[in-house]
């Protein structure tokens, strides 16, 4: 389980894996959260979102590390299908996904709270409607 995830957007997958090291920089919008597996988090929220299977959408994210340090710090893109899901969605449509998460976790023996799990996904998307950047995350 991670223990710190930001998320954050830039211009591409170069000037995201510059931010591998220590993570996003000030001149990159982000958000940081905590405590829950992030590459699962994407998969889960790309199939809530977009209506694709949760395989279909582990066998689309193939490429999507960006940057694995030895340190523990990786970079994963965000597709670009669950970027346009997330810029799309409504506060209504995010706050279902985020309990669906949430229940999904809790059932594998991972609770997150359903609050924060909404919370997490309206700021995330809130990221997505950046224009001309893509969304990443950093672990840690």
């Amino acid at each position: 389980m991670s223990s710190i995830i930001r998320f954050f957007v830039a211009a591409d997958d170069e000037a995201a894996e510059a931010q591998a090291d220590g993570g996003p920089d000030a001149g990159h919008e982000s958000v940081t959260y905590g405590n829950f597996d992030a590459d699962l988090a994407l998969l889960e929220w790309d199939s809530l979102l977009t209506g694709r299977s949760f395989d279909d959408a582990l066998a689309a994210s193939a490429s999507s590390v960006i940057a694995d340090e030895d340190d523990g710090a990786m970079i994963v893109a965000a597709s670009v299908e669950l970027q346009q899901a997330l810029s799309r969605a409504s506060a209504t449509e995010l706050d279902r996904v985020g309990r669906q998460w949430a229940a999904d976790r809790a059932a594998e023996g991972e609770p997150i709270d359903p609050e924060l799990a909404t919370e997490i996904l309206g700021a995330v998307g809130r990221l997505a409607r950046t224009e001309e950047q893509r969304l990443y995350c950093w672990i840690s």
